[in-house]
């Protein structure tokens, strides 16, 4: 219950109900307190109102028995002539009459006074010795007018009586003052015993609360000093350190949250800047591969133009077309790097316009296959499509796709070694055409498998010399991305890499908001 109200409820709950529950704690003490004291006092008066006067009744009673037979055994004594029947009226009738009245008021005690049941008891015994000594009083005056004599033997037999009546009275009205005495012996131990009760509980009450007050502001404690240390660490540039982020919800909790979606913010923004850090760096090698491959192509055509022009007027015929053949190659150079940096603009920008027709793949294959046979054969590299049966005629834009083929093949020719294998395969999957391109080159680093999709990026394989201005496979990947289709990077387990890229067969699929604009030739669809 205690870890549940910690962990549970508010900062501001504990620091407000700790202080209004020891009050409300205290209040109910001092209520226990008084409440034993009031009931132990009222009992105690009612005990000695009660005892007084049953007392009091008791000896009165006595008295009224002891003075009615002293009168009555004293005129007995007195007499020396036999009672008339108005001396029996007058002398003994009302003596028999204050018998019969103590014996109705001991009758009448219990309904007046608490007795107990040992009272009760000898309350009854006492009426029976009353009732015995009345019979004994009786014969006594009947006797009297008859001898007096014989009515002295009866109020001597009375007068036994009379001593054991009185006997148990006193019994009576000791086992009533024993009884109370006890009773009142009882109570004080009860109230000794509830006061302690009340005393262990009030201070395991009070121990409990200064318990949980430790504790909540131990709790508080630790946890700022936690957040604290967790802070430091983080100001420091350590987002490794681990920001446990609690069920709970009270003030604490939250400011764990908070310093968790700092950590956040500050991975975010180490990666922002890693990722700031990795396309500067990216556009300091573009910017230096785009410088060189501007300058070669440029230089070789001033180059080859300036000895055009000192050998146009006695040069040869067959060295000037070898010059502007030079030329030529250097300005087609020149006009495809362009060309892709247009092209990449473009795309980003959703201004290309794709052609989109049912063109059969395998077709494109075949002609980047005889676009690249002499490169293959100088390099002693074979480059070959995998047979199939699957049907490869889907619609899209020829010219952008086969863009794609011949950047990848181009990679894949590059990267190989002399005498490799560079295959490309088509493969068709329900409402998706697969096509994949693998060598047995170098392979790519794992940590560059996304990256070298990116513009201005180049795999570290290219430091060889390998390489180019960064920009084909971003152009591949945004020429796929039109065609809602999807292009990836893996590494062969015997070695070498597989670049794939599937794309939609039906031409519904090739729309891609906001990215190209996409016309469909309905002309050609039948074709």
């Amino acid at each position: 219950m205690i870890a549940r109200f910690l962990s549970d409820s508010s900062l501001r709950t504990k620091l407000t109900l700790l202080p209004i529950i020891a009050s409300v704690f205290l209040l109910a003490m001092v209520g226990v307190f008084v409440t034993l004291t009031i009931r132990e006092n009222a009992l105690l008066k009612h005990i000695e109102q009660n005892t007084l006067g049953k007392i009091d009744r008791l000896m009165s009673l006595k008295d009224t028995l002891s003075q009615n037979h002293g009168e009555l055994f004293a005129l007995l004594a007195s007499s020396s002539e036999r009672w008339d029947e108005e001396q029996i009226y007058v002398r003994g009738k009302p003596r028999l009459y204050k018998i019969h009245d103590v014996g109705d008021a001991l009758h009448a005690l219990p309904a007046s006074f608490t007795v107990s049941d040992n009272e009760r008891r000898r309350i009854e015994l006492l009426l029976k010795r009353l009732e015995e000594y009345k019979g004994q009083a009786i014969s006594a005056i009947e006797m009297a007018s008859v001898d007096l004599n014989l009515a002295n033997k009866f109020m001597v037999l009375a007068n036994d009586k009379y001593v054991i009546a009185t006997k148990n009275f006193l019994e009576l009205l000791n086992a009533s003052k024993n009884e109370t005495l006890d009773f009142i012996k009882q109570s004080r131990e009860d109230f000794v015993t509830k006061t302690v009760s009340a005393g262990v509980i009030a201070f395991s009450g009070m121990t409990l609360l200064m318990f949980v007050s430790v504790r909540t502001a131990n709790f508080v404690s630790d946890q700022i000093k936690a957040q604290i240390a967790l802070m430091k660490r983080l100001s420091d540039g350590d987002t490794t350190v681990d920001v446990p982020v609690p069920d709970r919800r009270d003030e604490i909790a939250d400011l764990m949250r908070g310093v968790g979606a700092f950590k956040t913010s500050l991975i975010e923004q180490e990666k922002a800047k890693q990722q700031a850090e990795q396309a500067n760096i990216a556009k300091s090698a573009f910017l230096a591969n785009m410088s060189h491959e501007l300058r070669t192509p440029l230089h070789g055509i001033l180059s080859f133009a300036n000895f055009g022009l000192k050998n146009v007027a006695d040069g040869e015929r067959q060295k000037l077309k070898r010059y502007f053949h030079m030329i030529t190659e250097s300005g087609n150079t020149l006009l495809k790097l362009v060309n892709d940096v247009l092209d990449l603009s473009k795309l980003e920008a959703g201004k290309m316009t794709l052609d989109i027709r049912p063109v059969n793949v395998d077709h494109l294959v075949e002609k980047v296959i005889d676009e690249f046979r002499s490169l293959t054969m100088e390099k002693n590299i074979t480059l070959r499509a995998l047979p199939h049966t699957d049907n490869t005629r889907v619609q899209i834009d020829s010219t952008r796709i086969m863009q794609v083929i011949r950047n990848l093949t181009a990679n894949a020719v590059k990267f190989s070694p002399q005498g490799g294998m560079v295959e490309i395969s088509t493969h068709r999957q329900e409402d998706l055409l697969l096509v994949m391109v693998s060598d047995l080159g170098p392979g790519i680093p794992p940590s560059e498998i996304e990256a070298i999709f990116d513009k201005f990026v180049q795999s570290s394989k290219t430091s060889t010399g390998a390489g180019g201005t960064g920009l084909g496979l971003a152009i591949c990947r945004e020429i796929i991305a039109a065609h809602r289709g999807k292009i990836w990077a893996e590494n062969l387990a015997q070695g070498g890499a597989r670049f794939c890229f599937e794309i939609p067969t039906e031409a519904s699929n090739v729309l891609v908001s906001g990215k190209a604009v996409v016309e469909l030739a309905a002309q050609d669809s039948a074709a």
